[in-house]
């Protein structure tokens, strides 16, 4: 029993909450001097509360999950076990009420305009999908966006938007993503406002081979890591910032 006991103790103080570090006024690309934004993103926002929780304390990006039905239709924000230590993995929303809030958060002149948020990490949880639910999610990802976050219309929510797909195994995604942005009158705008990141820390060889396979040459996220409950090296880091 007492072993248990200081398990759960070491569990629980192990580095507390990396998310929310400084608040700053970010440019939204690279300075012509050669700076890059820095990008303070808050992990696991998957309720619409939280959103400026987080941004009240100096987040100036939110990541947040999203679940498909067996179908591939955007459901809600979700994570569940495993999750972050100290975090609550249930937290939830629809996902059409979630992005609506995001557009009005990230568009000027609404009442719940934030300036400081200028990047939407979104992480789709395809795991466990079919080849065809896969392709089907992409299309219902970049279909809600249209309508929902960017109202049709000539877009006025400004937020860069990043996608995080758990492997190099699910480009049906990103095709059929892509495919619709491309087809809507507003495409160039789209196209240069979304990006792409596989999280599954495969090898970088392989993710480069991927990318290139459907074209992706720009809007590209790198990253590394894991769980803050779990140490882990920086071999894989340093090869992705060479």
């Amino acid at each position: 029993m007492k072993r248990i006991a200081l398990w759960r103790l070491l569990y629980y103080t192990v580095l507390f909450l990396s998310q929310i570090a400084c608040e700053s006024d970010v440019p939204p690309e690279r300075e012509k001097d050669g700076r890059r934004p820095i990008w303070n993103i808050a992990h696991m926002v998957n309720a619409i509360y939280q959103v400026d929780y987080y941004l009240r304390m100096g987040a100036n990006s939110v990541e947040f999950d999203v679940e498909f039905d067996s179908e591939g239709k955007a459901m809600r924000t979700f994570h569940g076990l495993p999750c972050d230590c100290f975090r609550n993995c249930y937290r939830t929303e629809n996902f059409i009420d979630y992005i609506d809030y995001l557009s009005q958060v990230t568009t000027p002149g609404d009442e719940n305009f934030r300036e400081t948020l200028v990047l939407l990490f979104m992480d789709v949880k395809l795991r466990g999908l079919s080849r065809k639910a896969k392709f089907r999610a992409g299309e219902d990802i970049a279909r809600k966006l249209i309508k929902y976050y960017w109202k049709k219309g000539t877009p006025k929510a400004r937020a860069y938007i990043l996608i995080s797909l758990p492997s190099i195994n699910h480009l049906e995604f990103v095709e059929s993503f892509r495919k619709v942005l491309s087809d809507n009158k507003y495409s160039s705008y789209y196209e240069s406002k979304t990006g792409f990141d596989f999280s599954g820390n495969e090898n970088l060889d392989f993710i480069r081979s991927a990318l290139e396979s459907v074209g992706i040459t720009h809007h590209i996220w790198q990253g590394d890591g894991i769980t803050n409950c779990l140490p882990r090296g920086t071999r894989r880091l340093w090869e992705a910032l060479r």
